[in-house]
């Protein structure tokens, strides 16, 4: 799980996240996600009981596809992307303010 915990009082817009896969890992097809309805975590770090309700509510969400088109993620070569600024045939990607915007996705260790 990848999160930005934004605490501000305003919306970020137009945000990307790139995560490039180490070689150890391979990424499992079909398993991104991506949640922006938590709210921003009480201390300056997320304890473990909010990162478990972030990642909770994130799985609850519906699975993104792994390929650049209408939604906001993709997998390519070995990098997750999130957003249209890295991938441009993703969608824009926001993060309401006072939230925690959550990316999860599984991988293999080989």
């Amino acid at each position: 799980m990848i999160y930005v915990d934004n605490k501000a009082d305003a919306s970020r817009t137009d945000l990307s996240i790139e995560d490039t896969l180490d070689p150890l890992f391979v990424y499992t097809s079909g398993t991104i996600y991506v949640d922006n309805s938590q709210p921003e975590c009480g201390l300056v770090a997320c304890t473990a009981v909010e990162e478990a309700s972030i990642r909770t509510a994130a799985l609850a969400t519906t699975v993104k596809t792994d390929i650049v088109d209408a939604d906001s993620v993709s997998f390519a070569g070995a990098s997750i992307d999130v957003g249209n600024e890295v991938i441009v045939g993703n969608a824009q990607q926001d993060a309401v303010a006072n939230s925690v915007l959550a990316v999860v996705f599984r991988v293999q260790m080989q």
